[in-house]
């Protein structure tokens, strides 16, 4: 929306402010000085403060062309070029629903066009076990300083739309025959990417995670560090792990007898707060220790959903386990079963992700293997146990922890050391994966919000498997290559929203599945956590529970609540009424609702089409600053102020691009700019005086206080045109009186400097 600010009425504004206080001293003081403090002028003083307020009222309503502003728009609307059309919130939802449905849906088209080319590629490619060196662009020593590496606008940084780049973990040798491979066989990407984004210009990063943990990405671009040192992995990424695996309910029992005691047990810990950091919220969780006994090692007794602030809870606990005592494998066992059991059998459809139930080990080595607990409670292996043989003394008591794990639908695997763990413990997500191969291998996947890779700010990815398929006479089998992701940006989800229908106190956000917001205001603030946040954490009441509920249900309904709102600029709360109206967002699993005010009844819908001739020559011809953002217009990267030839993006140079009618230009925007210019230019002929109002409200406002001197008006006019004043001081009392004569709209002349207001000295 426009935002018109013209400098000499900031000046007025706050000029009349400072007169406030002039003419008190002026006028009150002095009838203090008589010593009559119950004279009949003190009270005819007082009585005529009273109506201050109004008289102000008056004054600011006329030299700020509030009264005028008003006038227009009324004469625009007696004259149809504008009309208030009422706020339909059932109506509105629906439309930002199909509006975000369609982007979804270009995005899971563009996607499915990369995973069905990367497995023909994939199945034409030939294995070379001799291969040396494959050439590509690392993305962290690539030189984006030489063609074609440019700036790109929507990227906000230097890419090449040609290329791809490959990013590879730390801890792997990128000269290993698997990592070579991938990278040969992955070159063929990005042809279909560079495809995709011709057909869809708006189209942000496409990128395939492989299972080997090489990360390639469409557009090339050097790589951005988050931290200090590099330690991003593909494969431990939010949008690979909640594609890679299907949801699962996981028991983490650890084995904390004496023996674990030092640097095994912490080996433990370490061990375990990573497995947790590869969960998503589709996934449940639970952590139990056992030596003598079994026990729940937090303050959940339960399976609690995987999202950020359980796992917060969980890790804090495990650090506070103990070593002691010795350990009884058969009832730590028995009571993982028996809670995975009650768990599954509970009567609550939402509860549980009611897949792929694992046991997860951690434990220093162990010469017991519970079988006969394995036949009572696992005897169709339906709960698979992964176990973990940790410290570097685990691996000479290996034979039985391996056991416990491969028994079980399970696997095995040593952890000597800290620089074991990540690779280690991660590795459970490629063996789960073959559980999406039937089912998931044409649907797509929807991430949480997350911190994009690319300096994009908060995104969507959505996600699919890649498989390298195998064909026989007999069978048909899948073996997971990597998943293929495309990235959806906040910015892209808000510009689905009309803000203009919702005014300053109306929203929009978005839930998924899980209750995890989609987008919302909160997540604008930069002092956030983490941006995986529920709905139930923010507007946690009864009534918005039920909404909460509704929604992950894809229910379309609205509700009225009455709450407390904070204003835009933070500094007031009031109380309204504010209508909930939501719905399901077509073809995926989220769900959309808009928050409408009770004081929100209409809406302001343009009819008057402005030329762009005349639009180019009120913007041409002002005196005024004009503000406004840019980026709702063309595709910029800044917000730029237009008013003069300072302006690092000349209006020759907006006209231009507007007059080119392209697709980097929004011309409904554009027309509202063009609008919304047309109708505010009354304002300009009222502050410059150009034309003058035929009767004035008021030329003087009638105070009880003496007639301004000749030097006293000239500073009072100095307080609105920025001429230099004299101080307080200076401003010496009539002999007479008499009534002060406040200076009127026309002799508020205009500043001759063009600058940023300056206020002078008046003893402010």
């Amino acid at each position: 929306m426009l935002r018109l600010m013209l400098r000499r009425l900031a000046a007025a504004a706050v000029g009349s402010v400072i007169l406030f206080a002039v003419t008190f001293e002026l006028s009150v003081l002095p009838s203090f000085s008589t010593g009559d403090v119950a004279s009949q002028p003190l009270k005819d003083i007082i009585s005529k403060w009273s109506t201050f307020d109004k008289e102000l009222d008056i004054f600011l309503r006329d030299v700020s062309g509030f009264e005028t502003l008003r006038e227009a728009y009324d004469d625009a609307t007696a004259r149809g070029d504008i009309t208030f059309e009422p706020v339909d919130g059932e109506k509105l939802v629906q439309d930002i629903a199909r509006s975000l449905g369609n982007l979804f849906s270009k995005r899971v088209e563009a996607l499915q066009v990369a995973v069905k080319h990367a497995e023909k590629i994939a199945a034409d490619y030939k294995w070379d076990d001799t291969l040396k060196k494959v050439d590509c662009l690392f993305a962290k020593t690539l030189n984006d300083t030489v063609e074609p590496f440019a700036y790109d606008e929507l990227y906000d940084q230097i890419v090449s739309l040609e290329n791809s780049s490959i990013h590879i973990p730390v801890d792997i040798f990128n000269g290993t025959v698997d990592v070579l491979n991938s990278i040969a066989w992955t070159s063929g990407l990005d042809e279909v990417w560079k495809k995709n984004k011709e057909e869809d210009p708006s189209l942000v990063w496409q990128y395939f995670g492989s299972r080997t943990g090489v990360l390639r990405s469409f557009p090339a671009t050097s790589w951005k560090n988050k931290t200090p040192t590099d330690l991003y992995d593909v494969r431990r990424s939010k949008w690979y792990t909640q594609g890679v695996s299907s949801p699962k309910d996981m028991l983490i029992l650890i084995e904390r007898s004496g023996s674990s005691h030092g640097q095994a047990l912490q080996l433990m810990k370490h061990s375990v707060k990573s497995l947790i950091d590869t969960l998503s919220e589709n996934d449940f969780v639970t952590v139990a220790h056992f030596s003598d006994k079994p026990h729940f090692s937090s303050c959940f007794h339960t399976f609690v959903q995987a999202n950020e602030a359980n796992k917060r809870v969980l890790k804090y606990f495990v650090d506070r386990i103990l070593a002691q005592h010795v350990a009884n494998y058969t009832g730590g066992f028995e009571f993982a079963f028996q809670k995975i059991e009650n768990f599954t059998r509970r009567a609550y459809e939402d509860q549980g992700a009611s897949c792929n139930p694992v046991i997860m080990l951690f434990t220093d080595g162990t010469s017991d293997v519970p079988r006969d607990v394995f036949r009572t409670y696992n005897p169709d292996k339906k709960i698979r146990i992964f176990s973990y043989a940790v410290g570097p003394m685990a691996g000479n008591r290996s034979t039985h922890t391996r056991e416990i794990g491969c028994s079980n639908k399970g696997f095995y695997y040593p952890i000597p050391g800290m620089g074991a763990i990540r690779a280690q413990v991660q590795d459970y997500v490629n063996i789960l994966s073959g559980g999406i191969s039937a089912y998931d291998a044409l649907n797509a996947t929807w991430s949480s919000v997350y911190d994009g890779s690319w300096n994009m700010g908060l995104v969507l990815a959505v996600t699919m498997p890649v498989f390298q398929k195998a064909n026989s006479s007999n069978n048909f089998s899948q073996t997971l290559l990597g998943m293929m992701g495309v990235d959806v940006t906040l910015e892209e989800l808000k510009d689905k929203i009309p803000s203009e229908k919702l005014a300053p106190n109306g929203y929009a956000f978005g839930l998924n599945s899980n209750g995890i917001l989609l987008f919302h205001p909160v997540l604008d603030n930069d002092d956030i956590e983490s941006p995986v946040i529920d709905f139930a954490e923010i507007e946690d009441t009864p009534k918005k529970e039920k909404i909460r509920r509704e929604m992950i249900d894809q229910v379309t309904s609205s509700s009225e609540i009455m709450e407390f709102v904070t204003t835009p600029d933070g500094k007031h709360d009031m109380r309204v009424t504010q209508t909930y109206h939501y719905t399901a967002i077509p073809g995926t699993q989220f769900s959309v609702a808009v928050v409408i005010p009770d004081y929100v009844r209409n809406y302001i819908s343009e009819k008057r089409d402005v030329s762009l001739e005349d639009g180019i020559e009120l913007l041409l011809t002002n005196e005024s600053q004009i503000l406004f953002d840019t980026t709702n217009i063309c595709k910029l990267d800044t917000n730029e102020t237009f008013a003069s030839s300072e302006s690092i993006l000349t209006l020759e140079e907006l006209v231009d691009l507007l007059s080119l009618n392209t697709s980097d230009c929004d011309g409904e925007a554009a027309q509202k700019l063009l609008f919304d210019v047309w109708i505010t230019s009354c304002l300009e002929d009222k502050w410059t005086g150009k034309e003058r109002r035929k009767e004035e409200k008021r030329d003087s406002f009638d105070l009880p206080t003496h007639e301004l001197n000749h030097d006293q008006k000239r500073d009072i006019d100095g307080l609105v045109t920025n001429e230099p004043t004299g101080t307080h001081d200076q401003m010496q009392d009539s002999p007479d009186n008499s009534v002060t004569t406040y200076p009127t709209h026309d002799q508020m002349q205009d500043s001759p400097d063009d600058s940023l207001t300056t206020y002078h000295a008046h003893d402010q």
